[in-house]
């Protein structure tokens, strides 16, 4: 590596020194050691001599340093030759993230997530044609969709809780109403000897009532439609079903035993137990009709016109 220029030019001027003195040597002549011209020469060469290795010894201190600035130019050129590198490599990552943005394709379509439509939606937020790209339209879209679901969730929240108010509300009354009747049956009980004092046909009705009930269908058409026409016109003419109301329940589900078991015998003989079961039961009923007959007998029974 050159050497600064103020040292070369002083390298130089002792090169120049010593040449002269080499000169003055080789003119004074072999053998004249003690010539005064020869040991003024040698003296003045034995300086040139310490100046040059002074010069050598400058020259040697400024490689040094050369060399220090040296390495440490080159540790910040690879510190930048790294830092060149990673920001390349960034800058491959990114546009390999664009690429893909650019070519990605969504697995699902407006229709499936339920965004609005394009058009709905930009005459709803009065955005017009081109005014955004296609990628800030969608998050606006997709940001609007969010908010618009969020209400409808607080909506949903508030009617539901709404819903169970009411529907707790409906429990009450109809536990209400569940327990009314047993109460109008006491009720009616407790002042059965009351109407029977003053002759209040509400216990007759309900006795009708239910014998009605108990008719055939076109008997019970009939019964209906008279005791309307009655209620209607007010006429003086009665309609009451007479008879045992127990002898008239006991044969509805004797019919309806006899029913079941013409069925269990149309479906086969797995089912010959039922049937036979079934005729047992129409025993026991028989024997309840009795029963009920001497029941009504002695509590004054049948509901008479």
């Amino acid at each position: 590596m050159a050497a600064p220029r103020g040292t070369l030019d002083d390298l130089k001027v002792v090169l120049a020194e010593l040449r002269a003195c080499a000169e003055r040597l080789a003119a004074v002549g072999p053998g004249k050691a003690d010539d005064p011209t020869f040991l003024a020469a040698k003296t003045d060469a034995s300086l040139a001599f310490l100046k040059i290795r002074a010069v050598n010894r400058d020259v040697l201190n400024d490689l040094e340093k050369t060399r220090e600035r040296t390495s440490a130019h080159k540790t910040e050129l690879d510190e930048a030759r790294l830092q060149l590198q990673n920001v390349l490599y960034e800058k491959l990552h990114i546009q390999k993230e664009i690429r893909a943005c650019e070519d990605f394709t969504s697995a699902y379509s407006d229709e499936e997530i339920g965004l609005r439509d394009v058009k709905e939606f930009m005459e709803r937020e009065g955005i017009k044609e081109g005014e955004l790209d296609p990628h800030e339209l969608m998050l606006k879209r997709l940001s609007s969709e969010l908010a618009e679901r969020k209400a409808l969730c607080e909506e949903e929240k508030e009617l539901k809780a709404k819903r169970k108010r009411l529907q707790d509300g409906i429990d009450e009354r109809r536990k209400f109403l569940d327990g009314l009747g047993a109460q109008l049956e006491s009720l009616k009980r407790a002042t059965a000897p009351l109407q029977s004092h003053l002759n209040l046909p509400i216990a007759f009705d309900d006795r009708q009532k239910r014998a009605a009930r108990l008719l055939p269908p076109p008997l019970y058409v009939a019964y209906t439609q008279l005791a309307a026409a009655r209620e209607a016109f007010q006429d003086t003419y009665e309609v009451n079903v007479d008879g045992s109301i127990a002898d008239a329940e006991a044969l509805v589900r004797k019919a309806a035993a006899e029913e079941e078991t013409a069925r269990a015998r149309e479906r086969g003989g797995d089912d010959a137990e039922a049937a036979d079961a079934m005729e047992t039961d129409d025993g026991e009923i028989r024997g309840e009709i009795r029963d009920k007959r001497e029941g009504d007998d002695d509590g004054g029974g049948d509901a008479d016109a």
